[in-house]
């Protein structure tokens, strides 16, 4: 592959990540805030296609916390029977609302969504930020390019076998059907020559 080294950088309040794309290889960190960074490399034709793309999503603590703690509240309320109902609904309803806007601020600030692409060097997260869209057309691009390098018959490869990896390079909509059946046609010609010429050879005694 020629493609240009492409640099991504991308943060928020809990991790920085660094995602660098060499022409044969990407190159991932993740640095936390307590300086723990953790890192690896994976060839393109080892990342997942798209349909395997998983999601990430904040956890739901931002937002149970303050119910909990609300209902804490209230009970204490009910328990020193301060003021009367009106009062007791009151109360209920400012805390719930301040508890619940902060929680919500935070979720936003400190958690973000994640498409977690998932190969055998390890997870690779992308922040679905503005840059996100650009990184994964970018990953998905230098995959396909990587992958139909394989789209080339190997005569000392079993016919069987270079048939299925047609197959999954098919599959895998890194080549047509038109190209399958005519990479098809060609391992099985090929074969069929290879088995008439072993036929035709003179048997030695």
């Amino acid at each position: 592959m020629n493609a240009p080294v492409v640099h991504f950088r991308q943060r928020n309040n809990l991790a920085r990540l660094a995602l660098t794309l060499y022409p044969d290889y990407a190159e991932y960190s993740i640095a936390g805030t307590r300086s723990k960074n953790t890192g690896f490399n994976v060839k393109y034709e080892l990342l997942p296609k798209p349909f395997d793309y998983r999601t990430f999503r904040p956890a739901d603590i931002f937002v149970i916390f303050p119910l909990f703690l609300v209902a804490s509240l209230t009970l204490f309320e009910a328990a020193t029977t301060w003021g009367n109902a009106y009062s007791l609904l009151g109360v209920m309803l400012s805390c719930g609302l301040t508890f619940c806007g902060i929680s919500y601020g935070l979720r936003r600030l400190l958690k973000k969504e994640y498409t977690a692409l998932a190969t055998t060097a390890g997870t690779i997260l992308i922040a679905k930020d503005d840059q996100h869209d650009l990184i994964l057309a970018e990953l998905q691009g230098r995959r396909a390019a990587a992958l139909k390098n394989f789209a080339v018959v190997n005569p000392l490869v079993l016919p069987w076998s270079e048939i299925k990896k047609f197959k999954w390079l098919r599959d895998e909509a890194i080549i047509s059907d038109h190209d399958f059946r005519m990479y098809r046609e060609l391992i099985l010609s090929s074969a069929e020559s290879v088995t008439e010429k072993a036929a035709e050879a003179p048997a030695l005694h």
